[in-house]
């Protein structure tokens, strides 16, 4: 009868009361037929241009939304989404974010293609998505003050924790569009200042392979992106740092195979091998380490003059960095030839020892 009489905003009105009030429970039959039938009418009603009540529709069909996300009808999703209008693009955002951590990244990518044939903007959603999920990520980490953040070469590291999982697969939304024909629409920008935060706050923990390993993962593409430059740079700081820790982690390795000689007389031959690929690899990890260290590794030239709240946690989250895996940086007392087997004085808090040069 309100349908006939063109008293549907009331109707909806009445309806959405009803659902924010808990006036029926979310388990029965009523509550999914009733927000079901509420949702295609809205849906019927904008194909045939006719306007319903905005924050009775967003409640109705965030409502049938959660029932099919409930029902793992993923494929749905981005059609009632699409319908709630300014809202559409966080809402389905969300929707993502939501997705478990076991879902492949192909279905994530094709769950995330699925809103441009509802009329969403999929660059909007994956940039929206990326950050939301990177929040949440964020969030939930400890903080690297909580625990020791000097990482080991000895150790074997720890399998990242369901948190760190969530921040590692934050990237996926952006990197996803990485190959557009259109480079205007291409996310690979926001994933590359998107992939510096994460590895900041990996290597700022000590989590050094798992940072390794998340940059392995990453699509080549991602290091061709030049601007802008100060992004750029320190991502390819980061790689080059990983390049001296393998270097440093064959020399641990090679070590720990010469331990089997020990005092031992025999096997001559084999051990004098082993000396000489020990020596080779100390030197060659040695002329790595230098050269990061006698670079300017993490320090930028550009915004000098920047003293807002955002350029500011930057540069000292990478001063953080600086102060952990080379202090020969912060604050020298002292012009110390670098030489293996002597170790630079430095004005750097006691906890923050530097891997590269061990005391």
């Amino acid at each position: 009868m309100h349908i006939i009489l063109d008293r549907t905003d009331s109707l909806f009105d009445t309806f959405a009361a009803g659902l924010q009030g808990g006036l029926y429970a979310t388990s029965s039959f009523e509550y999914k037929s009733l927000t079901r039938f509420f949702a295609h009418l809205i849906l019927y009603l904008h194909l045939i241009d006719l306007p319903t009540p905005p924050l009775s529709t967003q409640i109705i069909l965030e409502a049938y939304i959660a029932l099919l996300e409930n029902a793992g009808q993923r494929e749905l999703i981005a059609m009632y989404a699409g319908a709630l209008g300014e809202n559409a693009v966080e809402r389905y955002a969300m929707f993502l974010v939501s997705l478990p951590l076991d879902v492949s990244p192909n279905e994530r990518k094709r769950t995330l293609l699925r809103a441009a044939e509802f009329g969403l903007d999929v660059t909007r959603v994956a940039i929206v998505a990326a950050e939301r999920s990177m929040d949440l990520g964020l969030r939930k980490l400890p903080s690297s003050e909580d625990e020791d953040a000097l990482p080991s070469l000895i150790s074997p590291p720890h399998p990242p924790s369901e948190d760190e999982t969530l921040l590692l697969r934050s990237i996926e939304w952006t990197t996803f569009l990485g190959d557009m024909e259109d480079e205007s629409q291409s996310t690979l920008p926001l994933a590359l200042e998107q992939t510096n935060v994460i590895l900041r706050h990996l290597l700022a923990r000590g989590r050094v392979k798992l940072a390794q390993g998340f940059v392995d993962s990453l699509p080549g593409e991602l290091a061709n992106v030049g601007e802008p430059e100060e992004n750029a740079t320190e991502y390819l700081h980061y790689r080059q740092f990983f390049v001296v820790w393998e270097g440093l982690e064959r020399v641990v390795e090679c070590e720990g195979r010469g331990a089997s000689f020990g005092l031992s007389t025999g096997n001559v031959q084999g051990k004098r091998e082993w000396m000489v690929e020990y020596k080779e690899l100390v030197e060659r990890a040695y002329e790595q380490v230098v050269g990061l260290l006698t670079t300017e590794w993490l320090v930028s030239e550009s915004d000098g003059d920047r003293l807002d709240c955002v350029f500011c946690a930057h540069f000292f989250s990478l001063l953080m960095l600086i102060m952990i895996y080379s202090p020969t940086k912060c604050a020298p007392q002292n012009s110390t030839s670098l030489h293996p087997g002597t170790h630079p004085q430095t004005s750097c808090p006691p906890r923050h020892v530097s891997p590269l040069f061990p005391r």
